[in-house]
């Protein structure tokens, strides 16, 4: 090889490690410049949560990565069921059982939240920074809900909703949900892995179409 075909090769291997880290350098200047950065890139470990069956049918809407907390993505499934996923550190090494609560009362809009996209409803994601936690509470409003699958470290519920909220040790709401008209039905897992906590919401995109109780049960890992 000559002295211009090496060049060529030593600024192409440099290109190669240069470029990545430009990327990275730019996304994190932009993290820092920005609240929150949305972008089209899944995430294995959400993707992880699904069942090989489900990815057929399953495609990524959004994935948003934010300066204050763990990040959050937006699916979509069999063009009908969007699904909300987020992850909580755990402080303990604890079973997701024996921490997590739920009754029925009814939740109010308070804290300051960054709205999520959703239809039907409002739903609002805190915008405080979550550190590892110790127990959960789930408070929802509605005339049903059905308890689909429950083991130390898996948790899966089927409700219909006037509103529902998500907390962490007694504190304020992390997320917050509100039925604008009439209620809504909604599936949710909460499942636990390498020390985080992992939250799943599914609801109807369109208003019209049923939502069968086990569905979200059906195209998750448990």
């Amino acid at each position: 090889m000559n002295r211009r075909g090496i060049r060529i090769l030593i600024v192409a291997v440099a290109l190669c490690f240069v470029y990545p880290i430009y990327m990275f350098m730019r996304l994190a200047y932009t993290m820092f410049d920005a609240h929150e950065v949305s972008t089209m890139v899944s995430l294995p470990e959400y993707d992880s949560l699904f069942s090989k069956s489900a990815h057929d049918k399953l495609k990524l809407l959004v994935t948003t990565l934010s300066r204050h907390r763990e990040p959050t993505s937006g699916y979509i499934f069999d063009s009908t069921f969007d699904i909300f996923i987020c992850k909580i550190p755990l402080a303990t090494n604890q079973n997701l059982r024996s921490i997590f609560t739920y009754e029925n009362g009814t939740s109010k809009d308070v804290g300051i939240y960054s709205k999520l996209p959703s239809y039907q409803f409002e739903m609002k994601l805190n915008e405080r920074r979550v550190l590892g936690i110790s127990t959960l509470q789930f408070k929802y409003n509605g005339d049903l809900i059905k308890n689909i699958a429950n083991t130390d470290n898996f948790l899966c519920y089927y409700l219909i909703f006037k509103t529902f909220s998500i907390s962490y040790d007694g504190g304020s709401y992390d997320i917050f949900a509100k039925a604008d008209h009439t209620d809504i039905p909604a599936s949710m897992v909460f499942t636990e892995k390498n020390h985080f906590v992992y939250i799943m919401i599914m609801t109807v995109n369109n208003g019209k179409q049923e939502m069968p109780t086990n569905l979200l049960y059906g195209i998750t890992k448990h």
